[in-house]
Formats: C-alpha cells, sequence, structure tokens
C-alpha cells in the first residue's frame, strides 16, 4: 500500500503514523525534485476553490497495487478531491498512477472520518489520523515564521470548523465522547490545534472535561430520578445504588491519584432537583472510603476557593483568634458573592462553627455555684477579642451562632440567683461585641436575644456610650423596661450626652485655634475681593507655619487639620448616637418624649449642630446611610434646627450626586443627557419625598418639571429663559406640604432653590459649553440672568456672579490652585460654595449677628476646596476657613477682648487695597481690643454701599486712602469710643440717634462756655481731639466733614 513521506522528503512514516523512518539521502533527492515538480504543476490549478498551498496537504508515495481510489479511501479523502489534486496533462483524470509516484492529499475530511466503522467505545476508525494531522497543522501554525507566509488566525479558525464539522457528523449521542478524547489529545508544541478543539467543542454545546461531562449526565440521571412518575413503581434504593456504581465505574477511567479529587469536585456540585446522585456520590464515597469535604454545594470552583481561605486560616497557627482574624482578612478581600459562601454554607461555616465553639467552650461545664460570672465573662471575653476589627457580617455570623449556649448557660444561671449572669466586665465586652454586630439582620437578632436574657451592669451603658459607642443595646434594653425610664435616664441620656460633651469641646479647642485668623476675616474682610482675602488667609497660615515665637514648621496648619477632623470624627458619632435615639418606636411614649427632647436639644445647641454639619460635609457617605435619613425624614423634622438639617443633607445630595453630572454637559449630547437624568432618578426614590416632607406624587412632578427644562441643541437665550421660568412657575405650583405658610418648593426654601439650582446649572453650563465650542469667551452676567434670574434664584444669580469673579483666569486662587479648570467646574464650584455658605448663615445666624460676615469667607472656603480637589466631586463643603469662622461665631468663651494689633495684623490687612499707612492706622484697636474697621464697613453700607461689588469696595478703600495720616488716626480714635460704646458690635449703628443734636446744632456742637469751676466743650472740640464717639451716620457725617475728610458717597450713575 502507499506510504506517507513527509513534504521535505527527509522522514516515511509508518502505517498508523506513529513512527518515522530516514529516508536513504539519494532516494530522499529524488523524492524532493519529483514534489517540487508536482508542486509546480499544481501552482495555477484549481482545487474546487481552494487556496493551492493547504497546510494539511500529505505526500504518498504510491507503491505496486495501489489505485488512487484505495489511497484516498484509507487517508480518509474524498475520491473526486485526490482527483482533482494530482491530474495533469498526461493523467487528466488523475487516476492513472504507477508505483513510485508523488501523490497529494489533504487533510482527512471530517465528514468521511466520521463516517469510518467504530471500535467497541465507540471510536472512528480515522479518528487517530484527524487528530493527527490537527496536530501537524497546529504544529506549523505555532512555529511558523512571518516569511513562511501562514496566516495563524485564517488556519486556527479553518481547524476549528473541521473538528466543528466532524463533531456535527457524528451521531448526536457519540459527540461527547468525540469531544473528550479530542480534548484530552496532546496538543503540546500545536496550541493552535488545541485551542479550535476547545472552541469547536464549546460552541458545540460540549464539555472538554471528562468530570464535567460525567456531572452533566449525572445530574439528569437524578433529576429524572427525582420526579420520576410514581405510577412507573420505580426502585429508588436500586437506581440509587446503581448510580454510585457508575460513579465508581467513572473514578476507575482516572488515575488513582485524581480520583478523590474528582469526587469531590462532584460533590461540590448544586444537585437540587437531582437528590439521588448527590446521595449516590455519597454512598460511593462510603464504599470507595475517599472521605468527603463538607460543601455548601456551591460548585467545585467556589467551594476550592472557600477551603483555601478556610486552610490559610487554620494555618495562621493554633490561636482561633489568630486563625478567625486570618479568616476575615481574607473574608474582606473576597467578592460580595464569596462573602455569603463562607458565611452561610458548608466548609466556611463549619470553620466559623468551630471558632463559635471555642467561644462558648467555657460555658460547657458551667456550674454557677461555683464559677459565679467568671466562665460568662471569659466567653465574651473571647468574643471581644474575636470580633475586635472584623467586618460586621462576619463578626454577626460567629456571634449568632454562640446564641445557643449562651441562652443555656444563661438560664442556668438564672434559676439559681434570679438574674443574668454577666458581671460587669462581661457587659463591658458584651456592648463592644454589640457595636461590631449592628445592623446585620443575624448581628441585631442576636443583640434583641441579650436583651431577653437581661444583661446589665450599672454604669457600664453609660461610660460605653459616652466613648462613643452604639445605643443599640441600651435602647433595645431599655425598651423592655416598659414605662420606667431609669435605664434611659440613668444610663443612656447620660451617656450621649457625655459623647455631645466631647463633641463640643472638640469645636471649642478648633475655635480657639482658629480665633484670631477668625477675627482677621471679620474685621478686616470686608474691605477685600475674594481673591484679595484667600491671599490674606494662605499668607497668614504662610506665616504661622514659620519656626518662630516657638512655633514648629508647619505645626499650624497640621494642627488645624487634626482639630477639623477631630470635629467631624465626633460630629459623625453623634450623629449616629441621635440616628439611633430617633429610631426608639413611640412606645413606650414615657420614654420616646425624653428621647425628643434630648434630640431637640442637641439640634439646637449650635456646637454639636456645627460638628454634625462638618461630619456630613467631609463625610459624604454618612448620606448613604438609609438610618441617617430615615432620622432626617422623620425624627429631624419635628424642630426648626431639625429642618435645617434636613436641608443641609438635601444640598449634600445634590452636589454630590447631581451637580458633578453636569459640569461637562452639553445640549443635544444624548450621553451626558442620560447622565444627568440617571442623577435625577435618584430623587424619584420615595425617600427623597419623605426626607422633605412631600408626596412622593409631587416630588416626582419637581423631577419631571426640572427634565423638561433642560436644555436642548439649539436653544436660544431666549428659550432658555422661558424655560427657566416654566420650572419657576411649575415648582411653585406644587403644594403638597406648607412650613409656616411657605411651599416646600417655593424659591425662599432651599429645597426649592436646590432644585431650581439643577435646571438652572444645566443651562447654564450648557450656554457657557457652547460658547467655548464656538470659541466665544461667555457672557457670564448675561447667562445668569437667562437662568438662575429667570428660574428665580436671583440673589443666588448675584452671589454665584461673586463667586466666579474669585477664580477669574487673573485670580489668585485660579492661578494658586487650577487656572486650567474648565468653566463648568468652577460654575458649579461657585454654585456649592454659595448653597454651603447659605445653609451654615441659615442655621446660626437666628442666634448671633454676627454671623452675617460669614460671606466674606464663603468663597474663600469653599472655592478653596473646589480647586483643591480639581473637581466638584471632590470633598463637599465649606471648607477650612470657613468651619472656623463659623465655629468661633457660636463659642462665646473663646471671644475675649484680644488685641491683635501685631505684624500679622498689619501683613494680613495689607493684602487689600489699602495703602500701608491706611493699614497700619486701622490694625490699632480700641481700649476694649476692639477693631474700627467693622464700624467704617457698616457706615458704608448705611451710605448705600455693597462692599462686595468691586466697584464699590474700590471707592471705599480710596476714601481711606486718601485721608491723610493725621485724619484716619484721629477718625479712628472717635470710632473706638464709638465701638467700644456698641459692645463691639458694629450693626448697632443707625442712621440715626437720640442725642444727634449734640451734633447738628451749631450752638452746642461748637460750643465752649468757660465759668469759674469748669469749662464745657462742644463736641466739635472731642472730634478733633478724637476723644468723641459718634454713634449714628448723621453724627459720622458731621465729625467727617470736621476733620476735613470728604464724605463717602456712591457715584452718580
Amino acid at each position: 500500500m502507499a506510504y506517507r513521506i513527509d513534504m521535505n522528503a527527509r522522514n516515511r512514516f509508518s502505517e498508523n503514523g506513529d513512527t518515522a523512518t530516514p529516508i536513504p539521502s539519494e532516494q530522499g533527492e529524488a523524492f524532493r525534485r519529483d514534489i517540487a515538480l508536482v508542486l509546480r504543476e499544481l501552482a495555477d490549478r484549481d482545487r474546487n476553490g481552494k487556496d493551492q498551498a493547504e497546510l494539511g496537504d500529505r505526500v504518498f508515495i504510491v507503491e505496486a497495487g495501489d489505485t488512487l481510489e484505495k489511497i484516498a479511501r484509507e487517508n480518509h479523502v474524498d475520491l473526486a478531491e485526490a482527483l482533482a489534486i494530482n491530474a495533469d496533462e498526461i493523467n487528466r483524470n488523475g487516476d492513472l498512477i504507477h508505483p513510485g509516484d508523488i501523490i497529494i492529499l489533504p487533510a482527512p475530511e471530517p465528514e468521511i472520518v466520521a463516517d469510518t466503522s467504530v471500535d467497541l467505545t465507540g471510536k472512528p476508525a480515522g479518528e487517530d489520523a484527524f487528530i493527527d494531522s490537527l496536530y501537524e497543522r497546529g504544529n506549523k501554525v505555532e512555529y511558523s515564521e512571518p516569511s513562511d507566509g501562514i496566516d495563524a488566525a485564517a488556519e486556527t479558525a479553518a481547524m476549528e470548523q473541521d473538528v466543528a464539522d466532524y463533531l456535527a457528523a457524528l451521531p448526536p449521542e457519540a459527540r461527547q465522547a468525540a469531544a473528550l478524547r479530542l480534548s484530552q489529545a496532546d496538543w503540546v508544541d500545536a496550541g493552535p490545534a488545541g485551542i479550535a478543539v476547545s472552541n469547536a467543542v464549546e460552541a458545540a454545546g460540549l464539555e472538554t472535561d471528562p468530570i464535567e461531562a460525567f456531572a452533566s449526565e449525572f445530574y439528569d440521571r437524578g433529576n429524572a430520578l427525582e420526579y420520576a412518575d410514581p405510577s412507573a413503581l420505580v426502585d429508588h434504593s436500586r437506581e440509587t445504588t446503581a448510580l454510585a456504581d457508575d460513579i465508581n465505574a467513572f473514578l476507575d477511567t482516572l488515575p488513582e491519584s485524581e480520583r478523590p479529587g474528582a469526587l469531590q469536585n462532584l460533590y461540590d456540585r448544586d444537585w437540587r432537583d437531582a437528590g439521588p446522585s448527590q446521595i449516590a456520590i455519597e454512598q460511593a464515597a462510603a464504599t470507595s472510603g475517599i472521605p468527603l469535604a463538607s460543601t455548601g454545594h456551591n460548585g467545585p470552583q467556589a467551594e476550592a476557593q472557600i477551603r483555601a481561605v478556610v486552610d490559610n486560616a487554620r494555618a495562621a497557627g493554633d490561636d482561633p483568634v489568630a486563625q478567625f482574624k486570618a479568616f476575615a482578612e481574607s473574608y474582606k478581600n473576597a467578592s460580595p458573592e464569596m462573602q455569603s459562601m463562607l458565611l452561610h454554607t458548608g466548609y466556611g461555616y463549619d470553620f466559623i462553627n468551630a471558632i463559635a465553639g471555642h467561644a462558648t467552650e467555657p460555658l460547657g461545664n458551667f456550674d454557677p455555684s461555683v464559677d459565679n460570672q467568671s466562665k460568662p465573662f471569659e466567653t465574651f471575653g473571647r468574643l471581644d477579642r474575636l470580633t475586635d476589627g472584623v467586618p460586621p457580617e462576619l463578626a454577626a455570623a460567629l456571634v449568632s451562632q454562640t446564641t445557643p449556649e449562651i441562652e443555656r448557660a444563661n438560664s442556668l444561671y438564672m434559676e439559681q440567683t434570679g438574674f443574668s449572669m454577666l458581671g460587669t466586665g462581661g457587659v463591658e465586652a458584651m456592648l463592644k461585641v454589640a457595636g461590631r454586630i449592628e445592623g446585620t439582620s443575624r448581628g441585631d437578632s442576636t443583640i434583641e436575644s441579650w436583651a431577653d436574657m437581661g444583661f446589665y451592669a450599672q454604669h457600664e451603658l453609660s461610660q460605653s456610650i459616652g466613648t462613643g459607642g452604639s445605643l443599640t443595646y441600651g435602647l433595645e434594653y431599655s425598651e423592655r423596661m416598659g414605662s420606667d425610664t431609669t435605664v434611659l435616664e440613668q444610663e443612656i441620656l447620660p451617656g450621649v450626652q457625655q459623647t455631645q460633651t466631647a463633641t463640643n469641646s472638640a469645636v471649642d479647642a478648633y475655635s480657639a485655634h482658629m480665633e484670631e485668623l477668625r477675627w482677621l476675616i471679620e474685621n478686616h474682610g470686608d474691605t477685600m475681593s475674594p481673591d484679595e482675602l484667600q491671599r490674606a488667609i494662605d499668607n497668614y497660615k504662610t506665616t504661622m507655619d514659620k519656626p518662630e515665637d516657638g512655633r514648629t514648621e508647619g505645626a499650624w496648619t497640621q494642627t488645624e487639620k487634626q482639630l477639623q477632623d477631630e470635629v467631624s470624627k465626633h460630629g459623625e458619632t453623634l450623629l449616629n448616637q441621635i440616628t439611633q435615639l430617633g429610631a426608639f418606636p413611640d412606645e413606650p411614649a414615657e420614654q420616646k418624649a425624653l428621647i425628643d427632647k434630648e434630640i431637640e436639644s442637641i439640634l439646637n445647641d449650635d456646637r454639636s449642630y456645627l460638628a454634625i454639619q462638618t461630619a456630613l460635609r467631609t463625610n459624604p457617605e454618612l448620606l448613604d446611610s438609609p438610618a441617617v435619613l430615615n432620622f432626617a425624614s422623620r425624627q429631624a423634622r419635628l424642630t426648626d434646627r431639625g429642618r435645617k438639617l434636613v436641608e443641609e443633607i438635601f444640598t449634600q445630595y445634590v452636589q454630590r450626586d447631581i451637580l458633578p453630572k453636569i459640569a461637562d454637559f452639553k445640549p443635544g449630547d444624548a450621553a451626558s443627557m442620560a447622565e444627568i437624568r440617571d442623577g435625577l432618578e435618584k430623587f424619584r426614590d420615595g425617600k427623597f419625598a419623605t426626607l422633605l416632607g412631600v408626596t412622593e406624587k409631587d416630588m416626582n412632578k419637581a423631577i419631571d418639571a426640572i427634565e423638561a427644562s433642560l436644555p436642548e441643541a439649539g436653544d436660544t437665550e431666549a428659550v432658555t429663559r422661558q424655560k427657566m421660568q416654566d420650572l419657576d412657575t411649575r415648582l411653585r405650583e406644587l403644594d403638597s406640604h406648607q412650613q409656616s405658610g411657605v411651599r416646600t418648593f417655593s424659591s425662599s426654601t432651599i429645597p426649592g432653590q436646590l432644585l431650581r439650582t439643577i435646571g438652572a446649572s444645566a443651562s447654564a453650563v450648557g450656554l457657557m459649553n457652547s460658547a467655548e465650542a464656538a470659541f466665544t469667551t461667555p457672557n457670564v452676567e448675561t447667562i445668569l440672568k437667562a437662568t438662575f434670574d429667570a428660574a428665580g434664584l436671583a440673589q443666588r444669580s448675584i452671589e454665584i456672579g461673586r463667586g466666579l469673579d474669585m477664580i477669574s483666569p487673573d485670580s489668585f486662587a485660579a492661578r494658586y490652585f487650577d487656572g486650567s479648570l474648565r468653566p463648568g467646574t468652577k460654575f458649579l464650584g461657585a454654585v456649592g460654595s454659595v448653597f454651603d455658605g447659605v445653609n451654615s448663615y441659615q442655621a446660626f445666624a437666628g442666634g448671633d449677628p454676627l454671623m452675617g460676615g460669614i460671606h466674606a469667607a464663603t468663597a474663600a472656603g469653599g472655592l478653596a476646596a473646589t480647586f483643591g480637589a480639581g473637581t466638584i466631586a471632590g470633598p463637599i463643603g465649606l471648607g477650612v476657613v470657613i468651619l472656623g469662622v463659623g465655629a468661633s461665631m457660636i463659642v462665646e468663651d473663646v471671644r475675649e477682648n484680644n488685641k491683635y494689633e501685631t505684624a500679622r495684623s498689619a501683613e494680613f490687612l495689607d493684602t487689600s487695597e489699602l495703602s500701608t499707612a491706611a493699614s497700619q492706622a486701622l490694625i490699632d484697636n480700641s481700649g476694649d481690643g476692639h477693631s474700627p474697621v467693622p464700624l467704617l464697613v457698616e457706615y458704608a453700607k448705611q451710605k448705600g454701599f455693597d462692599l462686595e461689588d468691586a466697584a464699590h469696595r474700590i471707592i471705599f478703600t480710596n476714601w481711606l486712602n486718601d485721608m491723610s495720616a493725621e485724619q484716619l488716626a484721629t477718625l479712628r480714635d472717635n470710632l473706638h469710643h464709638t465701638i467700644d460704646e456698641f459692645g463691639g458690635n458694629a450693626t448697632k449703628l443707625e442712621p440715626t440717634a437720640a442725642d444727634d443734636y449734640n451734633y447738628t446744632s451749631d450752638i452746642l456742637y461748637n460750643q465752649e462756655v468757660v465759668t469759674p469751676r469748669q469749662t464745657f466743650f462742644g463736641e466739635r472740640f472731642y472730634v478733633e481731639d478724637g476723644d468723641a464717639s459718634p454713634s449714628s451716620v448723621t453724627q459720622i457725617d458731621i465729625a467727617l466733614n470736621t476733620l476735613g475728610i470728604p464724605e463717602l458717597a456712591l457715584p452718580v450713575s
């Protein structure tokens, strides 16, 4: 019969292709000449539409008695294909062959191979040749060089198609076995062929792994048995045993070393609805002697990961605490799905249960009469050590497994003593553990069980809560006391008050640190533009960070940050505690009334509220707490300050989740429009309607109104203005709830302003970005009028415009931080800063007129945070400076009559447009320590000046600069007396006063009466000497005239 040689005529292959024998060199040379000749003849010949150079082509040498039909049949090739390839001018039909002739055949054809006879295992006779051909082709591709001209991707795809054709040509019942044979073939050095096989098998819906294939069939058999027709009289026991025998038979096909892993692999699968299969696996394990590890039946891969986690934990040593901490570390890094598997089933669950057994081990032989409370204390001490630093869900899973044993021991103790088994130390440990597991379903259930057991020790609750601990257990325990408020009044509320005291102390410490800067801003800030004020603040910090006067370099700002962090941390703790108080049920009513009163007291405390506000602004994650949102929606809304907290939370939601999406908004851009709409969808959640105290229907209408107001491509300023007016109208019409007679979505409320701001901001940014795209400079004033003004936000429009003045390209802030920020980011930074400032002012101004000065630092602090982050999606809030200003203004005991007549005061004031001489004169304070600058500012305001207006501010500073040194010094001295009489409160200055006649009457003002005993002088003489105290605008006007100082007046337009 014909034999095969390689294309280079180096070797002759055996009949089965397993071995190769070298061809003598002389014969090989002759073969190579013949092969080259045949290939040249084939070069231009059609091969049924196929390319001439086929990677699977094989070379055969004809022997006596061979026919082309026989050679083609023996090598699994279609005769017509063989004839087409081997025909020439003499042998036109290709069937005239002679011994020694060269015959070229293509690779074995899949359909022909599939049709060959099968052996006892069902394998076609031609399959080995098919695999060998695939291997040769894959080998050539794997080791091909660019010069070979082989298209690897095309050749791999061709092999994949051949495998697919082969499998499809087989009877359906034979395909899986063939797929396994092909997949398990050795494809080393023929990787592309292995890839082709894997892809084709997967595409055919078949398995490449024998265990997978067996498992799939095995599941179907188990499922059929579980749901077999009862009338069929199936012998389930016998059938299950047959399944077990089949498992053992399958295992016997595997190497002995692989059998335990294969059986565990099968057992780890999910056998729901195929229960007999799982039973059969367990029977096979018993008969084969192969042990099975516990499993959650989450699949082999997942269960392997679970065992790796547990085994790694056990490798941490003999100490159960060390093992559990190692387990917890792996748990933290696992996916949510894997975490659930670790907690609830199989190997991970068993490990947790074993650790729980270690915790309750001391209770095993508990004898209350002998052990007293020592063993319960030891158990909770172990739980304390085990759960420290562990994720809540994992800690709760562990602790919940100890509940039955703890309940048993406590019942035993109560039978003998009449009270619960935990003493002081045990309750202390228990409260620590309770704080770690609360908020999880199993943890909360465990805490309720402990409360039912009555664990209590005097003073432990108040001590735990007072150091920032959770109230959950204490409130659960107190609730069981019914109308008895003893525990609430003597333990829980005093603990919360301790937390509040620590919080207020943190605010005090921060306020004291910021006091000088606050004083400088309050007294000199109104003479500066926002840009100048920011520069003055930064210069101040730079000075304070210098290693002078005993200070360490950089220590001042480091302390500032540490103290601010302390305020935020304490504020978060306090917020969590009042949130827990707010969740207390309405009954027992006696306790609920006391809780409501305590919450109101805390929110009405300025220091406490400021700390909570700071926590919300510096830790936006608090906004995602359902408990905080529920508290704000229900409990907090009952008080005026609580409603301010609601507004604060809603403001931070808008700033965090909506405004950042607007920064790159472009009208007509579907992606940016979709992003805004997605953000607005969050507000359709009923929780926001509850938060604002409106119906869900009205909240959805409000969002509809905003969406309708969003700009579209081609919108002109006129169209935009109309949309904003429509938005304003639609929001004003929503009246499902009124607060003090004002509708919730009125333009005078924070929620109403914020909703309008979303639409107005999107429109404003859209106009800005459109202008930038057209290479024109956006007219901010025009844009604000067409958006914010039209939406009913005229005042916010003014404030935003001033904020934008601070971040103009030439401003200090833009140069110092990032002058290349996108217009949208700059604009929204100003928006956010304004609303933070408004919220702070409204929260505190009612109790302190000095809070009116907070506007001077709003841009300085808020925009510093914006620029520092480079995006409004960064930390949200007023910024460090504003916090310091606000804190100092509400802390009376740091308002001492300090005289800040230092070089720092002069340096601070030098940043303004005031001349050096004027600055030096005005840093001199009164005898009571008050600066004259606020009184000058108030005087200017009474004269119609708005010092936040740059033009007005320049007239004011020039007026001061134009005074001679003597004039300014004398005026300053007079105003010192006035500000002292006002107690430092410049707002007491009125246009007129009852004693104006002493100035307006020429006779009285200029009198000089000499008597033998005393000389009486009119006010003019005191004014000239700097000893007067003009207490009204009228009196200051006359004093100025006396000193030769021109009147301060606005320019005539």
